[in-house]
């Protein structure tokens, strides 16, 4: 609880263990034989469970997780969303503008974020950050096999042809992921795309500076024979806010990816809002944690956090969030990640952007 200019208000931002033991125990432990009608639903559950639950956003003093708190906007936002109940993941301009919504938001992001949206054409909202991540390194998983077939003068599509053929193909043994301090989120998408857990490396410089790559390294694992690559960047590290890269850093990463194939992944759940900050010597530091986003292959941020708005229930992370993935493409990829996907809170968004 808080004490606010020295008065006696007093704000619970977590219940009582009392309160929460009788929320507890009001829970229904079987499904009923006879519901007990809305009405009393209601009453239920905003008075027996609702007072077990604690109120983060009603609070600028919680410190349990990473999330802003969400403003009256973006909780009138999630309430439209869920009268609403729309269906984004089909374009039907004739019967909803519901997809001319999303666009419109997903515009408004890159811009406000100093991403031009001409040249971030195609984006989408996912439903937290694993979803999220686990776009980027799938299109990251594509984009390695294919280039590493084309330099040898031949074809392959993880998405056509599996990875198992697709890999043999392109002449490879193993895809590696490459970086430092990684979210879970990073490890649990590499487990959904079939990369595995495994296969993220920590290429940092020191155990003093754990978030900083070590270049030299990152080189050496770059260069290895039959293997590809996709380097995710932590923008910043959840836990201690610190950034991966700076501006010299990031193209030099830039610069390694190119001449080896390798994909480029930010992730920046937790710094990309620090993209808005104004050129003053104030925010020296934070702006160059976040300079160079252009260079990227893909993004991922986070709305959940600093953009403040509702945090649902659908993962951990990022679901009340907004996870942002970009993706820029040298090559043209026929993906069904191309299409948005919509959740159904609208304010946890995540957005997926590919560059072609």
């Amino acid at each position: 609880m808080e004490e606010h200019d020295g008065s006696r208000e007093i704000h619970f931002v977590l219940p009582s263990a009392e309160a929460i033991d009788k929320a507890r125990l009001s829970l229904l432990t079987s499904l009923p034989e006879h519901g007990i009608g809305t009405e009393k639903a209601n009453h239920h559950v905003k008075n027996d469970i609702v007072p077990g639950l604690n109120r983060p956003s009603q609070s600028p003093n919680y410190y349990g997780f990473v999330t802003g708190g969400a403003t009256p906007a973006a909780t009138f936002a999630d309430n439209v969303v869920t009268d609403a109940d729309q269906n984004v993941a089909v374009h039907l301009p004739k019967e909803t503008i519901s997809t001319d919504v999303e666009d419109r938001a997903l515009r408004m992001v890159c811009e406000l974020i100093d991403l031009p949206p001409n040249d971030w054409l195609h984006r989408t909202f996912t439903t937290g950050a694993t979803a999220s991540n686990v776009l980027g390194l799938a299109c990251g998983r594509e984009y390695v096999v294919a280039e590493a077939a084309r330099r040898r003068g031949t074809s392959a599509s993880v998405g056509s042809d599996g990875i198992v053929r697709a890999m043999r193909a392109a002449g490879l043994e193993d895809i590696q992921i490459l970086t430092t301090v990684p979210h879970s989120s990073l490890l649990k998408a590499a487990s959904l795309v079939g990369l595995g857990r495994s296969c993220v490396i920590d290429v940092a410089l020191s155990e003093e500076e754990p978030h900083v790559f070590d270049l030299d390294l990152l080189e050496a694992h770059l260069r290895k024979e039959r293997v590809a690559s996709v380097v995710s960047i932590s923008c910043a590290e959840i836990n201690t806010g610190h950034f991966a890269t700076d501006p010299k850093a990031m193209r030099k990463i830039r610069e390694l990816c190119d001449r080896y194939g390798a994909w480029m992944h930010i992730d920046a759940a937790f710094g990309l809002l620090a993209r808005v900050l104004p050129e003053a010597d104030e925010y020296e530091l934070i702006n160059e944690g976040v300079a160079g986003f252009e260079l990227a292959d893909s993004i991922t941020g986070d709305a959940h956090k600093l953009l403040n708005v509702v945090s649902d229930t659908s993962e951990p992370p990022p679901r009340a969030h907004m996870h942002l993935c970009s993706f820029r493409l040298p090559l043209t990829l026929s993906s069904p990640m191309t299409a948005a996907s919509f959740s159904r809170n609208v304010c946890s968004l995540a957005w997926t952007s590919f560059r072609m």
